[in-house]
Parts: C-alpha cells; sequence; structure tokens
C-alpha cells in the first residue's frame, strides 16, 4: 500500500508501527502470566520427588507436586490464595533417580481479618494431605516440613462485586 503525502493514511501508518512496536521485547510485558509460567515449566528441568506404592518408587517431577499443592490449597474467593509453591528436595540415594522431599514451602494471602493460626493449621494439613496423594499411599507426609509464609491479605470479596483492593469506600459526609 503507498502511503500518499496528504496524510489520509496516517492513521493506518501509525496502526502499522504500532504494530511492529509489539515485536518487541518490551511487547512480552503484557503477555499473560500463566502463558509464561507454562512455558517456563516446560522448558526448565526440575528435581524429581521419590514417592512409593504397593508395586515399588517412583519419580515424580516437582512441578506436578506443586500444582497439585496449589490446586488443593488455592481458594480465590475464599480464606486462602496461594502466592508461590516450593519444594525442598534432598539428593537421590545411591541408584535412585529421584530424592527425598524433604519441605514445601508455600507463600500465601490470607483473608483480612481471618484467623491466622487456625488458617496456618488447615492449610498444613490440606498441604500434607496433597503431598500423601501426590506421593503414595506408603508416604509419611509428617516427616515432611511445611513451612507458610503470611505475604499478604486480600479483602473479603462482596457481593459479587469485583474487589477494590485495600482501599475502602469513603463514608465521610460530603461538603
Amino acid at each position: 500500500m503507498a502511503v500518499t503525502p496528504d496524510g489520509d493514511q496516517d492513521h493506518v501508518l501509525a496502526r502499522a508501527a504500532a504494530g511492529l512496536r509489539e515485536l518487541t521485547d518490551e511487547g512480552w510485558v503484557r503477555a499473560r502470566e500463566s502463558v509464561l509460567a507454562r512455558v517456563l515449566r516446560v522448558v526448565r528441568p526440575s528435581a524429581h520427588v521419590a514417592g512409593r506404592h504397593a508395586g515399588g518408587r517412583f519419580a515424580l517431577a516437582t512441578p506436578l507436586l506443586v500444582a497439585r499443592v496449589r490446586a488443593a490449597l488455592d481458594d480465590p474467593e475464599g480464606e486462602i490464595r496461594v502466592v508461590d509453591v516450593r519444594c525442598v528436595v534432598g539428593p537421590p540415594a545411591q541408584d535412585a533417580v529421584a530424592g527425598e522431599l524433604e519441605a514445601v514451602m508455600v507463600v500465601l494471602s490470607v483473608r483480612f481479618g481471618g484467623r491466622i493460626a487456625d488458617i496456618a493449621e488447615l492449610a498444613r494439613g490440606v498441604v500434607a494431605d496433597a503431598v500423601s496423594s501426590a506421593l503414595g499411599a506408603d508416604f509419611d507426609a509428617r516427616l515432611v516440613t511445611v513451612d507458610l509464609h503470611v505475604a499478604d491479605v486480600h479483602p473479603e470479596a462482596t457481593d459479587g462485586l469485583p474487589e477494590t483492593g485495600s482501599r475502602q469506600a469513603d463514608r465521610s459526609p460530603s461538603t
């Protein structure tokens, strides 16, 4: 398409230039976080955790265990929102392909006003159940340390309305 000097096509040129600018590295900033997280899981090698079942031992990739823990614990509309989950895996024993799970660290946000001690007790139980479920019936989850880090609080959801963050409604008298 020819661009004429009379300026009739300036908007087309501007749209084309904007499209080309999105191909730069800065354009990736607007990519959904979940897409980037999935790409990282695919291309990043991960440690494996030893699991047990009636047929013997097996190895489970830590991203799968992390996904199980996150799915069991995360409740976007409830008391707990999971920010991050990390696994600490010991070195593999001789002739083993996977190490023993030593700890699970969960970073979470709790609902404002909730009793943190009660939420932590609930969270530890859910994490232990998710780990036992993923690593087999013969796995003793009591040997795994579950570290919780409450990094944030979130407001209570209101009657289907979107949350507005930590700001409260202005209830001061009008002047």
